[in-house]
Formats: C-alpha cells, structure tokens, sequence
C-alpha cells in the first residue's frame, strides 16, 4: 500500500512549524496531521486532545466508526472520518498492523 505525502511538524523557538515531507522520510517518533478524510502514514499514537473518528473497516470489518482521543492508537489504511488529528509515530513500514495482518502465514 503506498501511502501518500504527509505533514511533518517539527518544534521550533515560536511553536511547530508544519511543512510536508514524503512519507517514506518519517520516522519513528514523529508527529505528524491527519486531516480529515485522511489516512495516517503510519501507525501511532493520538496526541490531539480533541476526538476523532475512525473508519477502520479495511482492518478489522466493523462498519461502525470509532472514536479515537488522546492516547488511542490509529493505523495505517484507516480514514479519519471528522477534523484533523496529531499523531506521533510507533511504526513504520514492515511493522505496522496493516502489513502485520495481512502477512503471508507460513506456519499455516
């Protein structure tokens, strides 16, 4: 799954300051803006404190939205259904749930 380009922010003397950046570039501990309509580019944390909800079918197949807030997870191939969230980053590439889930089972 490619994943588009992304907002990065990144502290600075009068606050963060927001620039995009691919999304191949992030890194473990980033943060990063999933808008709405969005997806995140990686696996993190929510460190917004206003809510969200999330569309995450394509993971687990439950038609209903769920409600993200601070310290909730959200993951790669899920969409924000309602305003723009902070996430900082957990995982990236290989290791998000995405490709955990749908890795090949040898062992099946």
């Amino acid at each position: 799954m490619k994943v588009p380009a992304t907002a990065k922010q990144s502290p600075v003397e009068s606050g963060w300051e927001i620039k995009k950046i691919h999304s191949d570039l992030l890194e473990v501990g980033d943060v990063v803006r999933v808008p709405p309509g969005g997806t995140p580019p990686a696996d993190g944390t929510v460190i917004s404190t206003e809510g969200t909800y999330f569309d995450e079918s394509s993971l687990t197949g439950e038609s209903r939205n769920i409600s993200k807030g601070f310290g909730d997870q959200v993951y790669v191939g899920t969409i924000n259904k309602l305003r723009a969230i902070d996430i900082k980053v957990d995982a990236i590439g290989g290791e998000t749930m995405c490709v955990i889930l749908f890795r090949p089972c040898f062992l099946c």
